[in-house]
């Protein structure tokens, strides 16, 4: 008796600290591919925040920037701003993002401007981004795309345009990468990071993708996606407890009678 009852015992810590694990929880993805009208016709490119409003957006056509996005996006300026314009004249997208296999529209950014979002990850962690990049135009070794997040209120607000001026802040972000694209001819690459704790379980994290550049140097990205685990603690029922009391009594008990 005293042989069960310790085994069991010993077995009741076991359940009483299980978690059950589900499957990686893909929160977040974008491809640009719906995002196939209203480009140029020199350079394959139209500028603003790319949008998912249901049906045709302001400009009255079907599939651009204003209602092609998988999701809502932001603009921001994180560095000078050399046009004197706000920061949606320089993100966008870019038709085919020029030797992309296959081709397909990405998103686009250039001259210190940059793109986010903001997203929800409350019940998750271990949290991974993942998204394919490139470079182009660049000049010199400091024409970098910059990628990294932020975890909270970000000290702004967006104008009604869904622009935020965030010049001088890049450094209260956590960077992932800052890179041009390596080898001839600007080739595509993709990239998988792991978010710190500090992004699990929060209702706001945004995540951003910017140029740092001089005049016309462009970043390109493509097929973003965040997953997270999400952890459910399995409950413990009380009489649980009072089963676990009941079993060291018993071990009690056998003990005494075993030494008499």
């Amino acid at each position: 008796m005293a042989t069960r009852a310790s085994a069991l015992i010993f077995t009741l810590p076991l359940l009483l600290g299980c978690s059950l694990t589900y499957a990686a929880t893909v929160l977040f993805s974008e491809s640009f591919d719906d995002i196939t009208a209203g480009y140029d016709d020199i350079n394959g490119q139209q500028f603003g925040v790319p949008l998912n409003d249901v049906g045709p957006g302001p400009d009255g056509v079907a599939n651009t920037l204003d209602d092609g996005a998988d999701n809502d996006w932001y603009a921001a300026r994180f560095e000078s701003d050399f046009g004197g314009n706000g920061p949606k004249a320089d993100v966008g997208a870019e038709e085919t993002g020029d030797d992309r296999t296959p081709d397909s529209p990405v998103g686009l950014v250039e001259d210190d401007a940059g793109l986010l979002v903001q997203i929800d990850t409350t019940g998750l962690e271990n949290l991974t981004l993942s998204f394919d990049w490139r470079t182009g135009n660049t000049n010199d070794l400091n024409d970098k795309l910059t990628v990294g997040y932020f975890v909270g209120d970000l000290g702004a607000t967006a104008d009604a345009d869904r622009q935020f001026d965030l010049i001088g802040q890049w450094t209260s972000w956590t960077q992932l990468m800052s890179e041009q694209s390596p080898g001839t001819g600007n080739p595509w690459s993709s990239e998988n990071f792991s978010l710190a704790a500090l992004a699990d379980d929060s209702p706001s994290v945004w995540i951003a993708f910017w140029m740092d550049s001089g005049e016309g140097q462009l970043g390109k990205f493509d097929d973003v996606v965040v997953m997270g685990d999400q952890i459910s603690s399995i409950p413990i029922p009380a009489s649980v407890w009072l089963f676990g009391s009941g079993l060291l009594g018993l071990v009690g008990m056998a003990r005494r009678k075993k030494a008499a």
